[in-house]
This record gives C-alpha cells, structure tokens and sequence, in this order.
C-alpha cells in the first residue's frame, strides 16, 4: 500500500482574461504616470543648461516605467497574467520558439531605434532654434 501523496496541480486556476486585461491597464496607466514623473525630473534637472545632460543612471531611471508598460500592453492584448506567459513561452516547441524570438528581436529594433533617434535624442541634444 503506497501512502497518500497530496495531489498538486501543473497549472493554477486562471484568472477570467477581463481581469488581467483591465490589471495591464492599470499597469499601463501607472507606468505612463512614472515616466511623466522621470520626464519631468529630467527636464527639472537638465532644464535649459547645456552642460547638464541626461546621463546614463537618468535612461535607466526612464526605462523602468517602460519595462512595466509592456508588461501592461502585453497583458492587455494577450488576457494571459505575465506569470502564466513564460510558461507558455517555455513550451513552444524549439523551432517556433526561435522564429518567434527572431521576429519579436527584429520588432523590437525596429521600434525603439526610431523612437530613440526621433524623441530621445532631440531632447538629449537638441537641435538650435533658427530666428
């Protein structure tokens, strides 16, 4: 006779895809408010002074709210918690998980790139007013 070993599940119960949709959009709302908060300190701090510029430590401080903003984008357009996607992600099967990384790789380049020469830098340095 085996003794009684307590069942566990593989998977948790999930969560209905309206809530985790409306938790990414707070989390997308929140991270929005961080990064008008770290805009704002960055501006306070660089203001119209050329020698001040944003260094390194002040990126990393703008970046943080992004990263939790496409934590939030990706719960809204998924309904899947951000805990319940890495377990899936790690259960693609190889071929589809390279592909997949390589085109999400190329869509990221392909977004922040334009995004960093277009707003990032002209507010790093900014272009002189003609008049």
């Amino acid at each position: 006779m085996q003794p009684h070993l307590p069942e566990f599940r593989s998977n948790p119960p999930m969560e209905p895809p309206l809530r985790v949709r409306l938790r990414g959009l707070a989390r997308l709302v929140f991270s929005l408010l961080g990064m008008c908060a770290v805009g704002l300190l960055i501006w306070f701090f660089a203001g119209e002074r050329p020698s001040v510029r944003p260094n390194v430590m002040s990126m990393m401080l703008a970046a943080m709210p992004g990263c939790y903003a496409l934590i939030g984008i990706a719960e809204i357009a998924s309904g899947v918690p951000y805990s319940e996607m890495k377990r899936r992600w790690d259960r693609l099967p190889r071929p589809q998980y390279i592909a997949v990384s390589i085109v999400l790789m190329l869509v990221t380049i392909f977004t922040i790139i334009p995004f960093f020469v277009g707003i990032v830098l002209p507010l790093v340095r900014p272009y002189p007013s003609g008049g």
